[in-house]
């Protein structure tokens, strides 16, 4: 018997690669400025569906389907991402990273209601809810009422003893045994100086997240392949765990491929290219 050619029938793949994400601003093309690679991502699955329209001929006593036509189709996936960067925490709480500067300051204050055992933010005002960052405490005065408080009127020092001051957080907490603080709550003022110092902050917002998003392969075995989708939409898929004693943190996505034009399609394989 002769033996004939009847190409590749076994290409076995164990599947690896990296993931780039391509981000459109205010869903935006023409803002996006180029591919991103999001780092260690420990799986990544695409769905392929379609719905059908079937025709039933009913004209003899059997009922069959003589017709059937595809109505619609979508390409979806999920992503689950180890790379814990701030720019993946924004494309997952679909908000913005903010640098933050903040200049060299003496004596600011900040006056609050405090109680034992109980912390406080320094620096929170209604239009900066985040607060102050690298402030060192050097005061701590309880006062009689908010009004003598304001003015400074007769004010009593806290002993460093009885609070613990977190320069990096510009966060304070009074010990629940602090004999200078009223059980009940009593008016404070909390001199504390600022350091010169900048802070990447992650604003959770719901503004969509849409961008083009390429797989580049990278198997352990098989034939390497770029997958390529000019547009996806990116939302949040399930829990996003802060605190786990024995599992690495992960952020997963769900994403669903749109058009981006009349031109492109959902998606693209890519082949290696042949000299």
């Amino acid at each position: 018997m002769a033996i004939i050619n009847r190409g590749k029938s076994n290409d076995y793949v164990l599947g690896a690669g990296k993931v780039e994400f391509n981000l459109f601003p205010q869903n935006d093309a023409t803002k996006a400025k180029g591919f991103r690679y999001l780092g260690s991502t420990s799986e990544f699955n695409l769905t392929k569906e379609s719905e059908t329209l079937e025709h039933k001929n009913s004209e003899s006593g059997l009922t069959f389907t003589d017709a059937e036509v595809v109505t619609s189709s979508t390409l979806s996936g999920t992503l689950t991402v180890d790379n814990i960067v701030a720019e993946n925490l924004a494309l997952f709480f679909a908000g913005d990273i903010e640098n933050v500067v903040q200049a060299a300051k003496t004596g600011e204050k900040h006056i609050a209601k405090i109680y034992r055992g109980l912390g406080y933010v320094l620096g929170t005002t209604d239009t900066n809810p985040n607060g102050v960052f690298k402030a060192t405490v050097t005061k701590v005065e309880v006062f009689g009422s908010e009004a003598d408080a304001r003015s400074g009127t007769g004010g009593s020092a806290v002993p460093p003893a009885q609070y613990n001051a977190d320069v990096d957080t510009a966060f304070i907490a009074f010990d629940k045994d602090a004999a200078a603080v009223a059980a009940d709550g009593q008016w404070a003022v909390i001199t504390y100086d600022l350091a010169a110092a900048t802070r990447e902050v992650v604003v959770s917002k719901s503004q969509a997240i849409n961008g083009a998003l390429r797989f580049v392969s990278d198997n352990a075995t098989g034939t390497n392949r770029v997958y390529y989708m000019p547009k996806v939409t990116l939302t949040p898929n399930g829990d996003f765990s802060l605190k786990s004693s024995d599992n690495w943190q992960t952020i997963g996505f769900n994403l669903k491929a749109v058009k981006k034009d009349d031109v492109s399609h959902l998606l693209y394989v890519n082949s290696q290219p042949l000299a």
